[in-house]
């Protein structure tokens, strides 16, 4: 019998958890009906490493969409006071050990979307992983 390491799903487990947490939120794809309710946070993992053999260190990305750029920075402001609070919580079933903010909350405007703004910033976030018997 082997043991497989098996690294966490941190976007939906992110999710889930703000969303446990009363904010409107989605991990990849944006919703279709991006605009209809605001402010809406967007969870993208952007990389990471392999810390140790029961630990890794996903780097996310959070996207704060908004009508307006102030809003949008307000709620970036207020969503790194939550992303800096889930140490020892459960993130998609595991610990988390461990979070540093990057890059503090930018106006990041979307092309894409160019009648919302948008802020963003960056995390650490280190977790535990599964283990899962073979």
């Amino acid at each position: 019998m082997s043991t497989i390491r098996k690294t966490i799903d941190i976007e939906a487990g992110l999710q889930a958890l703000l969303v446990a947490d009363k904010w409107t939120a989605c991990a990849p794809p944006l919703p279709p009906t991006l605009g209809s309710s605001l402010p809406l946070v967007a969870v993208y993992r952007t990389g990471g490493t392999r810390a140790l053999f029961v630990q890794d260190e996903h780097a996310v990305t959070f996207d704060v969409y908004a009508a307006d750029d102030a809003a949008a920075m307000e709620s970036a402001d207020a969503l790194t006071a939550w992303a800096s609070a889930l140490e020892g919580r459960d993130i998609g079933g595991e610990p988390c050990h461990l979070v540093e903010i990057g890059a503090l909350p930018y106006n990041n405007p979307d092309p894409r979307h160019p009648t919302l703004a948008r802020a963003s910033f960056s995390a650490r976030i280190r977790t535990r992983v599964s283990h899962i018997n073979n």
